[in-house]
């Protein structure tokens, strides 16, 4: 299950779309016979196995919960780990229902024992929402038996949240629906505190004198640090008239005083990334506001009220079903390997928990017994789990092994499941006319929205071409528009994928705005509005975010303003390098698509011929992305969606977002809120969204911010849209799902409720006896 900032961002996999209901319809589940019936009761097993063979397409670099991104990442922990709280299948099945899991039953409201409290800032008159009890569930333990109790949770907190480790996860107790109160006075206790000088509006009055800057931290000129642009290559601005290296003389330090030497060095920084201002100092410069409070974890609303109790305190009120869905993934780590392997580097600590079968501790259904990067993951029954003799899991978890291979090449995993090495395999397009109606055939909608993003970044992109091959073009925000304009979306979506939908938005059909009604994002007049506004149309139903004549008017347009501003030359062939993860047919498909695309929109304008896409295989294209070494890739963001006001994160946060170009801190956004207009840097209204004035606001409101958002993301063009993912994938004949419609959070049932129609011996001798050649 997803927490409030579970977001996956897809790595080596293409992709499939969504619908915009809560349930559909699978197409067919396995089919098979077998005697066999489940292998655990009562805590009493059997000798038969029941293993669930399955791949991913590249290994996950950390399980540690603390640290982890993306989905491969999340793989390991979504079987080895359990949360307070678990969705699982109701007794019609076609629905979810919220179950105690590591806690023993469901939350407490004591909000008015802690009204008016001073430590914790809970409002006076509250009454509900703020302070929670909640007992643990004491059959609870590790995979070596060590019991987990409250200190458990509140030593892994501690680490999560600890100064020196800046942890990537320490953000879900941060923002988002759950803050516990002083968490992040607690993260930021005893950091030097400094403010921007440019506010977002203009410049604050403070004299040169009382100014800091600096060069390694995020600056509102460039709405991340100079050190990214420096390391993606851009290395010739930060060189003064006579080749000194001015980001090497300021780069020792994060933040220096601003004396008249060195504010003559970064207008020479400034001018060289073509702003002329002279105030443009301003913008790397900060005041120094002291130091932070030395603030003792003790202090966090994360309490030990028993040994098998914790008290939850929050910053701001929670719904009831909000809390136990953000309770739903987990922050445990096994404090003995957590300190065995941390290492400190400068002021920085980092541990390497959670990196293979040596430094990590399971907690959860499975174990991890084996780990071999870009090969194996095996995971087996964890005997000590306590849901295999409470009796509250009759029929569940009857997978007692899973043996994951890690598969590049989707031709070889279909190769292995058609053997039945495999017991899924995602289909892509070529394998629609074989498979789309097979019995085994499952659609499975998912939240992720899959776009083409672009670098536009003009010093980045100037960088990167060569004489006669231009690349700069793609700074201007009308050609951007014009390529997007040029893609079929729905013929994209027909051709080179298997099940996807087109896709207009940011967000897709699947999120839910508001719990209470089931009402969905895309559904609300603010979403459809966002998206006429971008297309230029009267009503949703006239979108198709296609439009070749209109391309080809902003290429020409974005032409001949780069033309004339000395931005490309008449002979210039602009050449934009899409980077993918490798060489197979399906990314080869998607490219050659978009080439045509291009060249299509282009005839009659003075590019006819000229915007040639280069494919470039790069295992770490998304890293590379975040350095400005690209023009395009593929990035696709998706999961929790149950909380979509969240996923503006994704687009806002530094390190989360690849539009490289794209400045969140710096770009201004007007939202007309009850009638008024109010204007906000988009990261800002972020901020405001989930940890701020607006994060408790009505739905309605909230909904209109999302709406900004999303609009102001299209009409930057660093992004856009292309599919919304349905995944469709061939089950074998050895596996029956547990409910035949999907359902949110619990898509089929996933593990919990998955059975076997044969178990292993039973299965190797089907296979066997049809020569390890399945029909499907």
């Amino acid at each position: 299950m997803s927490n409030k900032t579970n977001y996956h961002l897809l790595r080596k996999s293409l992709a499939t779309s969504l619908v915009a209901c809560m349930t559909v319809s699978m197409v067919g589940c396995s089919k098979g016979k077998s005697d066999s019936k489940d292998t655990s009761k009562n805590g009493e097993t059997t000798n038969l196995s029941y293993t669930y063979n399955d791949y991913l397409a590249g290994s996950p670099d950390t399980w540690n919960p603390h640290e982890w991104e993306t989905r491969d990442d999340r793989y390991i922990l979504d079987e080895t780990t359990m949360g307070l709280y678990d969705f699982q299948l109701n007794d019609t099945k076609d629905g979810y229902e919220i179950v105690p899991e590591m806690a023993a039953e469901f939350p407490v409201d004591i909000t008015s024992e802690y009204a008016g409290n001073e430590i914790y800032g809970v409002p006076k008159d509250a009454t509900s929402g703020y302070a929670f009890k909640i007992a643990l569930n004491e059959k609870a333990c590790w995979e070596d038996g060590t019991p987990i109790t409250a200190d458990t949770y509140i030593y892994s907190m501690q680490q999560m949240l600890n100064p020196k480790m800046s942890n990537y996860r320490s953000s879900n107790f941060t923002s988002g629906n759950l803050v516990l109160a002083n968490a992040q006075a607690y993260l930021d206790s005893g950091k030097k505190i400094y403010t921007p000088i440019y506010d977002g509006e203009g410049y604050r009055d403070v004299e040169d004198k009382d100014m800091f800057f600096s060069l390694t931290e995020t600056v509102p000129f460039f709405g991340d640090s100079a050190t990214s642009q420096y390391e993606s290559g851009n290395t010739e601005q930060f060189k003064d008239a006579d080749g000194n290296d001015l980001y090497e003389k300021y780069s020792e330090n994060s933040y220096y005083e601003l004396t008249e030497e060195a504010k003559k060095d970064l207008l020479t920084i400034s001018a060289a990334f073509g702003d002329d201002n002279k105030e443009a100092y301003k913008e790397y410069c900060f005041t120094f506001d002291g130091v932070g409070e030395e603030v003792s974890f003790d202090k966090v609303g994360l309490i030990k009220t028993g040994d098998y109790e914790l008290t939850l305190v929050l910053e701001k009120e929670i719904s009831d079903f909000y809390l136990k869905y953000n309770l739903g993934s987990n922050w445990l780590v096994y404090e003995d390997l957590y300190e065995k392997n941390k290492k400190e580097t400068g002021d920085i600590v980092k541990t390497t928990y959670g990196t293979s079968t040596d430094n990590y501790m399971s907690y959860g259904p499975y174990k991890l017994v084996e780990y071999q990067t870009d090969k194996q993951i095996t995971l087996e029954k964890n005997d000590k789990w306590y849901g295999y003799t409470d009796g509250k899991h009759e029929g569940q978890f009857q997978t007692t092994n899973i043996d994951c291979q890690i598969v590049e090449a989707q031709a070889t995993a279909l190769q292995l499941f058609l053997q039945g090495k495999l017991d899924r395999i995602d289909l892509v397009a070529d394998d629609m006319d074989k498979y789309r109606s097979s019995d085994y055939a499952v659609f499975t909608p998912e939240s992720y929205t899959s776009k083409i993003t672009f670098n536009s970044d003009k010093d980045a992109l100037k960088k990167r071409q060569t004489s006669g091959i231009n690349k700069t073009i793609l700074s201007y925000q009308k050609f951007r528009k014009g390529l997007s304009l040029a893609i079929d979306r729905i013929a994209f979506a027909t051709q080179c994928t298997a099940t996807h939908k087109a896709g207009y938005g940011i967000l897709n059909n699947l999120y839910i705005s508001d719990p209470e009604t089931g009402e969905t994002y895309r559904s609300t007049e603010q979403a459809k509005q966002a998206l006429c506004n971008y297309y230029g149309v009267d009503s949703e139903d006239q979108i198709t975010g296609y439009n070749k004549e209109e391309a080809a008017k902003l290429i020409t347009e974005a032409y001949n303003e780069a033309l004339k501003n000395g931005d490309i030359k008449e002979n210039d062939t602009v050449e934009l390098e899409y980077l993918v993860y490798s060489n197979d047919d399906a990314y080869v498909k998607i490219v050659n698509f978009v080439q045509d695309a291009f060249s299509e929109a282009a005839v009659g304008t003075p590019l006819e011929g000229k915007i040639k896409i280069k494919m470039t295989p790069d295992a770490d294209y998304y890293d590379h992305a975040q350095q400005g070494k690209f023009e395009m890739i593929m990035t696709t963001w998706g999961g929790s969606a149950l909380s979509p006001f969240d996923i503006m994160e994704c687009y806002a946060e530094d390190g989360k977002f690849f539009e490289y170009g794209f400045k969140p801190k710096k770009v201004q956004l007007t939202i007309n809120i009850n009638g008024k207009d109010i204007t906000k840097s988009f990261y800002d209204w972020y901020k405001e969204l989930v940890n701020g004035e607006y994060s408790t606001a009505d739905v309605n409101t909230k909904v209109t911010i999302l709406a900004g958002m999303e609009q102001c993301i299209l009409e930057q063009n660093c992004t856009t849209p292309l599919y919304y993912r349905t995944k469709a994938s061939l089950y074998s004949q050895k596996v029956v799902l547990g409910t035949d419609v999907f359902v949110a959070e619990i898509e089929y049932g996933k593990n919990r409720h998955m059975t076997y129609s044969y178990d292993d011996a039973s299965w190797q001798e089907y296979c066997n006896d049809n020569n390890n050649q399945l029909n499907y």
